[in-house]
């Protein structure tokens, strides 16, 4: 009768170098698929530098381009009568600087469209009603051509004026970077702009 054959047992000094190498396995797609994640988070376009500007805030105050240099800032346009989609964006501005309240290297403008009737002292009672921390976010007005110039030519948003219709204005809320360079737009409407953004400065912060 012939003898049963009998498998060979895996030596036992061999199972440490096997889990030592599904570990090294495991370790290098885990950093492949973070090094996507952080690719895609980081893959912010450039569209050009934020113009020079001189306009006034809420508390009449004069503001330009170096009040928010060195800072990492979200600009969006708004009018304080808008019954449209304004209220939307200030909401989600209030969002993001409550998200960042701690944070000082980041800083919030609203700049009104509708400036012969957003004077300072109304602009300053749209931020009370939204309790905004105006040290960190700054309500803007001035005369028409320059929020246009500032808008229009700078920040490559749009307004129509029509006469007999309420103002029509974009509704994107614009990134831009420490070196005033813009780089992204946001809708403002989308209920996940918050969480979009806040993703956006992180990614700037490590550049």
């Amino acid at each position: 009768m012939k003898n049963p054959i009998i498998p060979r047992r895996f030596p036992r000094l061999l199972w440490p170098l096997v889990f030592l190498c599904i570990a090294l396995l495991l370790g290098f797609a885990y950093f492949q698929i973070r090094h996507a994640q952080t690719s895609v988070r980081n893959s912010l376009d450039h569209y050009g530098a934020t113009p020079e500007f001189r306009l006034t805030n809420q508390d009449g105050k004069q503001t330009s381009l170096e009040n928010f240099k060195g800072n990492i800032w979200v600009v969006n346009f708004i009018f304080t009568r808008c019954q449209g989609p304004c209220p939307i964006l200030t909401a989600h501005m209030a969002q993001l600087g409550d998200a960042l309240k701690r944070d000082k290297d980041v800083k919030l403008a609203s700049v009104t469209v509708d400036p012969e009737y957003d004077t300072p002292e109304i602009l300053k009672e749209y931020a009370k009603k939204f309790q905004a921390d105006t040290h960190q976010w700054t309500f803007l007005t001035g005369s028409k051509e320059n929020i246009e110039a500032f808008m229009v030519k700078g920040m490559l948003q749009s307004v129509i004026r029509n006469p007999s219709a309420s103002l029509i204005h974009s509704t994107q809320l614009v990134l831009v970077d420490r070196h005033g360079q813009i780089r992204a737009f946001c809708d403002g409407t989308d209920p996940h702009v918050v969480a979009e953004l806040l993703t956006d400065i992180r990614s700037l912060k490590r550049e």
